[in-house]
């Protein structure tokens, strides 16, 4: 069985053979390459091949599914950012600054069909298994993902219809990237699915971290401006929690910053902020993160696979939701 990290350093190899291959025409494909060579921590598809890796020994056959995995990933970031207006990503600029629009959309696009191409090579009773999951999953994605924009423009919004905005959006491919690795591997459904449910519960308090991280985040370590949340008026939990907890001057307060037409500055994201401290916004996201985290372990404890993988995956979920991977 592979190690994460090892997992990981194959993946790197193998998505840097991307930059060799010689696309064409330059101008759709040369995005592509710059948007798959900004580096990231390559989760998902480490997690697939490490899926595969418990049940096989070979775990080569996940290889291209998973940098299939990672090319989905990858595009659905670059259409997040035209989306949201974000001008970076990892520390570079996003693929429409570098570019423009148009040519972000068509590469983005690309991106999508040149994935499922990376199946290709399955076995047929594995390809017709694993495929219909896999587009699934991407309808799942963008189902959040409009889920997300519906919110912008929204002033009813329950948390629960936050976690369930980010399962789709977020947890569902790395649940997938698992129970797909676990298929190509030879799992059982029972063992794979409790692989998906492990993914889907540590997904979300991925997102919860991200979400905690772009307030209170490193903009170093983090890869983006911090505070773009606040800025874009997204409704994350933290803000959604804050609309809970606060009291009546607080929330006209936070309902009033969301809903100007006019840019929010530094001065208000610090005002916000503020708000969030004294309403211990922190710490009830801590706890929110914490409950995820305990639930993707208890259900990978009961998944009837090694010791050594239970593990791994308990390690794993841990330094997730601390983003120490």
């Amino acid at each position: 069985m592979l190690s994460l990290t090892k997992s990981s350093e194959i993946i790197r190899q193998e998505i840097e053979r991307l930059q060799t291959i010689p696309f064409s025409p330059v101008s759709l494909y040369e995005p592509v390459k710059y948007i798959m060579s900004g580096g990231g921590k390559r989760i998902r598809p480490s997690l697939c091949l490490f899926s595969c890796s418990i049940f096989s020994k070979a775990y080569k056959k996940a290889l291209r599914p998973a940098v299939g995995i990672e090319i989905l990933h990858n595009f659905t970031l670059v259409h997040d950012d035209i989306m949201d207006k974000s001008d970076f990503r990892r520390n570079k600029a996003t693929v429409h600054k570098k570019w423009d629009i148009n040519t972000a959309i068509l590469s983005g696009d690309v991106m999508m069909f040149l994935a499922t191409e990376y199946f290709n090579d399955l076995p047929a009773s594995t390809y017709h298994l694993v495929l219909p999951f896999f587009a699934a999953t991407s309808r799942k994605i963008c189902e959040g993902q409009q889920m997300d924009m519906d919110f912008e423009t929204s002033s009813n919004i329950k948390l629960s219809d936050y976690i369930e905005m980010i399962r789709l959006k977020t947890a569902e491919l790395l649940a997938a990237s698992l129970y797909i690795g676990a298929i190509i591997g030879g799992a059982d459904k029972k063992q794979a699915i409790a692989l998906y449910n492990y993914g889907i519960f540590a997904g979300i308090a991925f997102q919860l971290r991200d979400d905690y991280l772009d307030v209170y985040g490193n903009v170093e370590e983090f890869g983006k401006p911090v505070g773009n949340d606040i800025i874009n008026r997204k409704k994350t939990f933290l803000y959604l929690s804050a609309l809970e907890q606060s009291n009546k001057t607080d929330k006209t307060f936070l309902q009033k910053a969301y809903s100007e037409n006019n840019s929010i500055d530094k001065k208000v994201v610090g005002q916000i902020t503020s708000i969030y401290n004294k309403l211990n916004i922190p710490g009830l996201t801590d706890n929110e993160i914490t409950h995820y985290h305990t639930k993707a372990i208890q259900v990978i404890k009961k998944a009837g696979i090694p010791d050594k993988a239970v593990t791994l995956l308990q390690n794993f979920s841990e330094k997730l939701t601390q983003r120490v991977v």
